[in-house]
């Protein structure tokens, strides 16, 4: 990969070069990443980012001077990334790339929007003032790259492990006392250093997205706003993890507001849960708001948390701004923590559902094993760690469900890409849950569409059932998903499913990247059944529906004629609506729809 503003991407033709100015001429473009106009840069770009720099202590801004470059974009090469990784000015990242600094060192570059009006008042002067932070837990932005009216990219440092909530809702990362608490100390001296600055910076919007962790697991902060005045954007954040002063709009964030939040990111670090999951996020945050209640509403913490911790996340998110403890006092009392506490503690919820947290490296990706017996059945699995040949099996009687997302067409037209992923993320994470939940297995998932069986893993008599209450379980999941995990006023997805009973074939396809899958008329059948149905309903066939009746009360469903349609390649038949039973409790999603 060639440096930046020295290459070109590999990918397309090479372009002009000035030889006596030796940079891409601004109004060129390179790979689909604009060549940089200007830069307003960080003046220790392509220096160690390992060396420390000066007055980390005391928050006082570095007072090197922020310069102005040239800088040829051309060598970024497209990865994958999240949205929400780095959005620095309330600016939400559209694409993410990676490149080679001057020392050879990999950086990050997103493209994110931001208003025009932004761009040409205050815009600067916070890059400006961004670019000369230098604290060892504080995200490096090197700078940005303009040019004219396109997106903007920002380029930072890069970061190995991702963001504190990749890791956290990652089973297979295993958290030890040590490690967390060094996490912990990392984010609270982070903030310390952003509350002494002068002016203090607020980060306000302080949650696992916007912690960032490196190579060696030490945590950097990012996506806080520079408050250079009091406007109405004074507001920004993320709802779950705003002070309830700040919900009740009492006035703007404070450093007490910071620590609320900090209070929100404590509870998901020792829960590797989500605040609220399931809940009505509108109940949620009235509740949260709400002055009058005898016992101020929060997320409810584990019996077995050691009581230093317990006590130090009830005095974070206390009622009263002025009792919630400075960072200062924060990092005191993580330090006085018990690393064999934190151990005892993880240790004793894993082994009381140890499928929560897989005992390996958490430096490793998911064990190849582990990875065999998602993706594969069982005695799938083991032929093919064993090098055997996977012959076509013919199950003669199984239950496939479909669903997809209604609308999906006009929303991947109209939201930013990384947004739609987000959204699909958070939705599968939710059905992937239900399925085990269910312990149906899992197909696959092909765009907006979701493909699971029952009666092919393993014997299951009552499959129809079984994906029968999946399948109702799926949309009070999915309405409960925000569209945009940011603004409630998007609404909650909702999905179409159906599903048929019949003989299929399976069979691993390919040498490359396998795949485990599924053929025959009654897939073709299962895929009709969710393409004719309506939006939050679930239809099935006669033969489902016949294979559910004996079920129907164990697994709390019904299913309701809906008379004869037609149906492609079918002709007409006879199909029914799948229902929760009258009284049966609404199963909530397992997905919390504010991240």
């Amino acid at each position: 990969m060639a440096r930046l503003g020295k290459g070109v991407d590999p990918g397309t033709p090479q372009q002009h070069r000035d030889p006596e100015r030796g940079h891409d001429p601004e109004s060129q473009t390179t790979g689909g990443v604009e060549a940089s106009a200007v830069l307003v840069a960080n003046p220790n770009f392509g220096q160690d980012k390992n060396k420390s720099s000066s007055d980390h202590g005391n928050g006082s801004l570095s007072r090197t001077r922020s310069r102005r470059r040239r800088w040829s974009s051309a060598s970024i090469s497209s990865v994958s990334g999240e949205s929400d990784h780095i959005g620095v000015y309330d600016m939400m990242a559209q694409n993410k790339y990676q490149s080679l600094d001057e020392n050879g060192h990999m950086v990050d570059a997103y493209r994110f929007k931001v208003s025009r009006r932004y761009l040409e008042t205050d815009f600067i002067k916070e890059i400006q003032i961004c670019t000369n932070l230098q604290h060892p837990n504080i995200l490096m932005i090197y700078g940005v790259m303009m040019n004219g009216k396109n997106r903007p990219w920002l380029v930072m440092e890069e970061m190995e492990h991702g963001s504190l909530r990749d890791v956290l809702f990652n089973r297979s990362f295993r958290f030890e006392g040590e490690m967390l608490l060094n996490m912990l100390r990392d984010i609270a001296t982070g903030m310390v250093f952003l509350h002494n600055c002068k002016p203090p910076i607020l980060h306000r919007d302080l949650k696992p997205a916007n912690v960032f962790l490196d190579r060696n697991m030490h945590a950097k902060l990012a996506n806080f706003r520079i408050t250079l005045k009091n406007r109405a954007r004074g507001y920004a954040g993320t709802p779950y993890w705003m002070a309830p002063e700040v919900l009740r709009r009492e006035g703007p964030h404070t450093k007490a507001s910071d620590v609320y939040s900090m209070g929100i990111l404590l509870y998901e670090i020792f829960t590797r849960e989500k605040p609220y999951a399931g809940m009505n996020p509108a109940m949620v945050l009235e509740k949260v708001a709400n002055r009058d209640l005898d016992e101020p509403f929060r997320p409810e913490l584990p019996a077995e948390l050691p009581l230093d911790v317990e006590a130090l996340i009830h005095d974070c998110w206390a009622p009263n701004p002025e009792l919630r403890p400075a960072f200062e006092e924060i990092r005191c009392r993580v330090n006085r923590l018990q690393v064999k506490e934190i151990n005892k503690y993880f240790e004793a919820r894993t082994a009381r559902n140890p499928a929560d947290v897989a005992k390996i490296n958490p430096r490793n990706s998911m064990s190849p094993d582990k990875l065999y017996s998602q993706l594969f059945p069982q005695h799938v699995a083991q032929a093919l760690r064993q090098g055997h040949k996977v012959d076509p099996e013919v199950f003669d009687c199984v239950t496939v469900f479909f669903c997809d997302v209604v609308g999906y067409t006009k929303m991947s037209s109209s939201m930013p890409a990384n947004e739609v992923i987000d959204m699909l993320e958070r939705l599968y994470t939710a059905l992937d849950d239900l399925a085990s939940k269910h312990d149906i297995f899992k197909v696959d998932t092909i765009g907006d569409a979701y493909l699971a069986v029952a009666n092919l893993h393993k014997p299951q008599p009552d499959h129809a059932a079984r994906i029968a209450r999946f399948a109702v379980d799926a949309v009070a999941a999915a309405n409960t998903t925000l569209v945009d995990a940011h603004n409630t006023k998007g609404g909650c997805v909702n999905i179409r499913g159906g599903f048929h009973s019949g003989c299929v074939v399976a069979s691993v396809i390919g040498t490359h990247s396998p795949k485990y899958t599924i053929f025959g008329d009654t897939v073709n059948t299962a895929s009709r059944m969710e393409s004719l149905s309506e939006g939050n309903r679930i239809q099935c066939t006669k033969e489902s529906a016949e294979l559910i009746m004996p079920y129907a009360e164990e697994f709390g469903v019904e299913v309701v004629p809906r008379g004869r349609i037609d149906v492609k390649g079918k002709g007409t038949m006879s199909t029914f609506w799948v229902t929760r039973a009258p009284g049966m409790e609404t199963i909530p999603s397992i997905e919390d729809s504010l991240l």
